[in-house]
């Protein structure tokens, strides 16, 4: 089957965690270290937007990918939430 991807910025994720669980990023954080946190405390939006393309389009958990892109720097990030979890 197709993959199907979610991009996401960078600017967009850190407003959802803050929102969801006060997590912002300090300044010593790397955007990676950063990622690695908010795949383990994802925002509920990143599941919403995934719970859209699973239930009303039948995409699996297995063909749905994300991305986080750094829009002060346009470098890409794969992000893998636990969709597993919420879906599986």
């Amino acid at each position: 089957m197709k993959i199907f991807n979610i991009n996401i910025s960078l600017q967009q994720l850190t407003s959802w965690a803050s929102e969801d669980h006060g997590l912002v990023p300090h300044r010593k954080d790397t955007v990676e270290s950063y990622l690695q946190l908010m795949e383990e405390f994802a925002p509920l939006d990143v599941f919403k937007r995934a719970k859209r393309l699973i239930k009303d389009e039948g995409v699996t958990v297995d063909d749905l990918s994300f991305t986080v892109i750094d829009e002060s720097t346009g470098v890409t990030y794969p992000y893998n939430p636990p969709l597993d979890l919420v879906f599986g």
